[in-house]
Protein backbone atom coordinates (compact mmCIF):
# COMPACT_ATOMS: atom_id res chain seq x y z
CA UNK A 1 0.00 0.00 0.00
CA UNK A 2 1.26 3.77 -0.77
CA UNK A 3 0.56 6.26 1.47
CA UNK A 4 -0.16 9.43 0.58
CA UNK A 5 0.41 11.48 3.99
CA UNK A 6 3.32 9.65 5.74
CA UNK A 7 4.84 13.95 5.73
CA UNK A 8 2.28 14.39 8.54
CA UNK A 9 4.22 11.62 10.52
CA UNK A 10 6.64 12.08 13.26
CA UNK A 11 8.08 8.49 12.14
CA UNK A 12 7.02 7.56 9.13
CA UNK A 13 9.20 4.42 8.75
CA UNK A 14 7.69 3.54 12.29
CA UNK A 15 4.21 3.70 10.51
CA UNK A 16 4.75 1.34 7.61
CA UNK A 17 6.23 -1.00 10.25
CA UNK A 18 3.25 -0.87 11.93
CA UNK A 19 1.14 -1.35 9.36
CA UNK A 20 3.52 -4.13 7.73
CA UNK A 21 2.78 -5.92 11.32
CA UNK A 22 -0.58 -5.73 10.92
CA UNK A 23 -0.94 -3.18 14.11
CA UNK A 24 -3.19 -0.92 12.42
CA UNK A 25 -4.43 -0.47 8.49
CA UNK A 26 -4.48 1.92 6.15
CA UNK A 27 -7.54 4.15 4.93
CA UNK A 28 -9.11 3.11 1.82
CA UNK A 29 -8.41 6.07 0.24
CA UNK A 30 -4.02 5.14 1.26
CA UNK A 31 -4.38 8.13 3.85
CA UNK A 32 -3.06 7.82 7.61
CA UNK A 33 -4.91 10.74 8.71
CA UNK A 34 -2.95 11.32 11.71
CA UNK A 35 -5.68 12.14 14.24
CA UNK A 36 -5.71 14.67 17.90
CA UNK A 37 -5.35 14.13 20.81
CA UNK A 38 -3.39 11.24 20.07
CA UNK A 39 -2.05 11.19 16.75
CA UNK A 40 -2.24 7.46 14.89
CA UNK A 41 1.41 7.27 14.39
CA UNK A 42 2.12 7.92 18.43
CA UNK A 43 -0.51 5.28 19.33
CA UNK A 44 1.58 3.02 16.74
CA UNK A 45 4.98 4.05 18.55
CA UNK A 46 3.17 2.56 22.18
CA UNK A 47 1.66 -0.41 20.14
CA UNK A 48 5.12 -0.99 19.18
CA UNK A 49 6.93 -0.45 22.21
CA UNK A 50 4.71 -2.27 23.91
CA UNK A 51 5.45 -5.13 21.26
CA UNK A 52 9.52 -4.87 21.96
CA UNK A 53 8.87 -5.29 25.36
CA UNK A 54 6.76 -8.31 25.41
CA UNK A 55 8.88 -9.74 23.00
CA UNK A 56 11.96 -8.80 25.01
CA UNK A 57 10.40 -9.81 29.20
CA UNK A 58 11.24 -12.83 30.24
CA UNK A 59 9.06 -16.25 30.55
CA UNK A 60 9.25 -16.33 34.34
CA UNK A 61 7.04 -19.45 34.74
CA UNK A 62 9.55 -20.88 31.96
CA UNK A 63 12.38 -20.38 33.90
CA UNK A 64 10.99 -21.37 37.12
CA UNK A 65 9.94 -24.72 35.31
CA UNK A 66 13.11 -25.40 33.54
CA UNK A 67 15.69 -23.88 36.52
CA UNK A 68 13.79 -25.31 39.39
CA UNK A 69 14.81 -29.06 39.22
CA UNK A 70 18.49 -28.11 39.84
CA UNK A 71 17.77 -26.49 43.23
CA UNK A 72 17.52 -28.55 46.25
CA UNK A 73 16.91 -28.11 49.99
CA UNK A 74 19.69 -29.13 52.72
CA UNK A 75 18.56 -30.53 56.14
CA UNK A 76 21.59 -30.18 58.84
CA UNK A 77 22.06 -29.25 62.58
CA UNK A 78 24.61 -26.05 63.94
CA UNK A 79 26.97 -27.38 66.68
CA UNK A 80 23.94 -27.30 68.92
CA UNK A 81 22.28 -29.88 67.72
CA UNK A 82 19.77 -27.01 65.92
CA UNK A 83 17.63 -28.08 62.70
CA UNK A 84 19.46 -26.01 60.17
CA UNK A 85 17.08 -25.70 56.64
CA UNK A 86 19.04 -24.28 53.77
CA UNK A 87 19.13 -24.29 50.28
CA UNK A 88 21.60 -25.13 47.28
CA UNK A 89 22.08 -26.06 43.63
CA UNK A 90 23.52 -28.69 41.67
CA UNK A 91 26.54 -27.00 39.47
CA UNK A 92 27.65 -30.80 37.87
CA UNK A 93 25.36 -33.98 37.59
CA UNK A 94 25.95 -35.21 41.57
CA UNK A 95 27.69 -31.97 43.43
CA UNK A 96 25.07 -29.33 45.32
CA UNK A 97 27.07 -25.88 45.58
CA UNK A 98 25.71 -24.27 49.17
CA UNK A 99 26.78 -22.44 52.24
CA UNK A 100 28.75 -23.41 54.70
CA UNK A 101 26.74 -21.92 57.33
CA UNK A 102 24.19 -24.40 56.25
CA UNK A 103 25.62 -27.71 56.15
CA UNK A 104 27.21 -26.53 59.78
CA UNK A 105 28.59 -28.94 61.59
CA UNK A 106 27.50 -32.07 60.37
CA UNK A 107 29.59 -33.84 57.13
CA UNK A 108 26.39 -36.05 56.14
CA UNK A 109 22.87 -33.83 55.47
CA UNK A 110 19.69 -34.81 54.36
CA UNK A 111 18.94 -33.86 50.47
CA UNK A 112 15.18 -32.78 49.40
CA UNK A 113 15.28 -32.48 45.66
CA UNK A 114 12.44 -33.35 43.01
CA UNK A 115 12.62 -36.69 42.73
CA UNK A 116 12.78 -37.30 46.70
CA UNK A 117 14.88 -37.26 49.42
CA UNK A 118 18.57 -38.65 49.42
CA UNK A 119 21.48 -38.21 51.58
CA UNK A 120 24.66 -35.93 50.88
CA UNK A 121 27.91 -35.83 52.14
CA UNK A 122 30.08 -32.46 52.87
CA UNK A 123 33.47 -32.84 50.65
CA UNK A 124 34.26 -29.43 50.52
CA UNK A 125 33.92 -26.50 52.84
CA UNK A 126 35.21 -23.00 53.18
CA UNK A 127 33.72 -21.01 56.52
CA UNK A 128 35.74 -18.12 55.48
CA UNK A 129 33.66 -17.87 51.83
CA UNK A 130 30.73 -19.47 53.72
CA UNK A 131 30.90 -21.73 50.59
CA UNK A 132 30.18 -25.72 51.33
CA UNK A 133 30.10 -28.42 48.20
CA UNK A 134 27.96 -31.39 48.55
CA UNK A 135 28.37 -34.77 47.00
CA UNK A 136 25.15 -37.24 46.09
CA UNK A 137 24.56 -40.26 44.31
CA UNK A 138 22.84 -39.98 41.32
CA UNK A 139 22.50 -37.86 38.20
CA UNK A 140 20.84 -34.28 38.03
CA UNK A 141 20.83 -31.54 35.76
CA UNK A 142 23.50 -28.80 37.04
CA UNK A 143 22.96 -24.53 36.24
CA UNK A 144 25.28 -22.92 34.02
CA UNK A 145 27.63 -20.84 35.84
CA UNK A 146 28.00 -17.41 34.58
CA UNK A 147 31.12 -15.70 34.02
CA UNK A 148 29.81 -12.22 36.43
CA UNK A 149 26.28 -10.19 37.17
CA UNK A 150 25.84 -7.53 35.31
CA UNK A 151 24.67 -4.53 36.93
CA UNK A 152 20.78 -3.41 36.50
CA UNK A 153 20.32 -7.24 34.66
CA UNK A 154 17.11 -9.05 35.82
CA UNK A 155 17.87 -11.89 38.15
CA UNK A 156 16.08 -14.60 40.02
CA UNK A 157 16.04 -15.89 43.61
CA UNK A 158 15.91 -19.63 43.74
CA UNK A 159 15.26 -21.40 47.01
CA UNK A 160 13.27 -22.54 50.05
CA UNK A 161 13.11 -19.29 52.60
CA UNK A 162 11.73 -21.07 55.60
CA UNK A 163 12.42 -24.02 54.81
CA UNK A 164 8.92 -23.69 52.64
CA UNK A 165 9.69 -25.24 48.97
CA UNK A 166 10.91 -24.08 45.93
CA UNK A 167 10.03 -20.19 46.55
CA UNK A 168 10.72 -17.86 43.27
CA UNK A 169 11.45 -13.87 43.57
CA UNK A 170 12.47 -11.60 40.95
CA UNK A 171 14.61 -8.35 41.40
CA UNK A 172 17.17 -6.60 39.42
CA UNK A 173 21.24 -6.62 40.31
CA UNK A 174 21.42 -3.83 42.23
CA UNK A 175 25.63 -4.10 42.42
CA UNK A 176 27.83 -6.80 40.86
CA UNK A 177 30.59 -5.97 43.30
CA UNK A 178 30.14 -5.30 46.63
CA UNK A 179 33.28 -6.65 47.90
CA UNK A 180 32.57 -11.26 48.45
CA UNK A 181 29.11 -10.49 46.98
CA UNK A 182 26.53 -9.00 44.69
CA UNK A 183 23.76 -6.62 45.68
CA UNK A 184 20.03 -7.59 44.64
CA UNK A 185 16.71 -6.07 45.40
CA UNK A 186 15.13 -9.81 44.83
CA UNK A 187 14.41 -10.66 48.68
CA UNK A 188 16.52 -13.67 50.35
CA UNK A 189 15.25 -14.81 53.74
CA UNK A 190 16.44 -17.10 56.00
CA UNK A 191 16.17 -20.68 53.56
CA UNK A 192 17.42 -18.81 50.48
CA UNK A 193 20.83 -19.04 51.71
CA UNK A 194 22.83 -21.39 49.84
CA UNK A 195 20.41 -21.76 46.43
CA UNK A 196 20.96 -19.75 43.53
CA UNK A 197 20.56 -16.38 42.10
CA UNK A 198 20.19 -16.38 38.38
CA UNK A 199 20.15 -14.53 34.88
CA UNK A 200 17.66 -13.90 32.38
CA UNK A 201 19.63 -17.22 30.46
CA UNK A 202 19.44 -19.18 33.74
CA UNK A 203 23.00 -19.12 34.34
CA UNK A 204 24.10 -19.28 38.01
CA UNK A 205 25.48 -15.43 38.95
CA UNK A 206 25.43 -15.82 43.01
CA UNK A 207 24.98 -17.45 45.66
CA UNK A 208 22.13 -16.16 48.02
CA UNK A 209 24.17 -15.57 51.35
CA UNK A 210 22.58 -12.97 53.82
CA UNK A 211 20.50 -9.53 54.00
CA UNK A 212 20.65 -6.50 55.82
CA UNK A 213 18.40 -6.33 58.32
CA UNK A 214 18.90 -3.11 60.54
CA UNK A 215 16.76 -0.68 60.73
CA UNK A 216 15.96 1.96 58.51
CA UNK A 217 17.13 -0.73 55.29
CA UNK A 218 14.88 -2.08 53.30
CA UNK A 219 14.88 -5.33 50.70
CA UNK A 220 18.98 -4.72 50.39
CA UNK A 221 20.20 -8.61 49.87
CA UNK A 222 23.58 -10.75 49.18
CA UNK A 223 24.71 -12.97 46.99
CA UNK A 224 28.75 -14.34 47.17
CA UNK A 225 29.85 -13.63 43.76
CA UNK A 226 29.96 -15.83 40.87
CA UNK A 227 33.53 -15.14 40.22
CA UNK A 228 34.27 -15.83 43.88
CA UNK A 229 32.56 -19.17 43.69
CA UNK A 230 34.22 -19.94 40.12
CA UNK A 231 37.46 -19.40 42.02
CA UNK A 232 36.76 -21.79 44.65
CA UNK A 233 35.63 -24.39 42.34
CA UNK A 234 38.35 -24.56 40.71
Amino acid sequence: MEFTDLDKCMYPELAKEAVRLGLVGGYPDGTLRPQEPITREQSWLIDLRQMKFLQAAPDVPAMVQKYMPSIVRIWSRNDKGQTIVGSGSFVTPDKILTNAHVVGAYTEVEVDTQGGAIKGTVIKKDIGLDLALVQVKGKYTPLVIADKAIHGELCLVLGNPGGEWQSVTMGLVAHPDRGQYIETDARINPGNSGGAVINMQGQLIGVPSHKITIEGFDNQNYAIRVEVVRQWLG
